[in-house]
């Protein structure tokens, strides 16, 4: 793979979990909405694995951080582990 399809590759995945976090706003979840969230979260998830090992990895970090965000500010309280 090229260093263009790279970065097209990262450049995805950047936006993919930007339009995963409006999806879900910046506000309280439901136990429903992190359930959905899961969901949304492993389909991503599968489709970076397909792509590549580090693209998969980059992905989980990026979720893992994107998850601490919504239970460090409290907007789970509760609604999630």
């Amino acid at each position: 793979m090229d260093k263009k399809a790279k970065k097209a590759i990262i450049n995805r995945l950047i936006w993919d979990i930007w339009e995963f976090m409006k999806k879900y706003g910046f506000e309280k979840l439901t136990n429903t909405q992190w359930e959905e969230q899961h969901r949304d979260a492993i389909a991503l998830e599968k489709k970076y694995k397909g792509i590549g090992k580090p693209y998969e990895m980059l992905f989980r970090g990026m979720y893992d951080a994107v998850r601490s965000f919504y239970e460090e500010i409290g907007k789970n309280e509760g609604a999630h582990e």
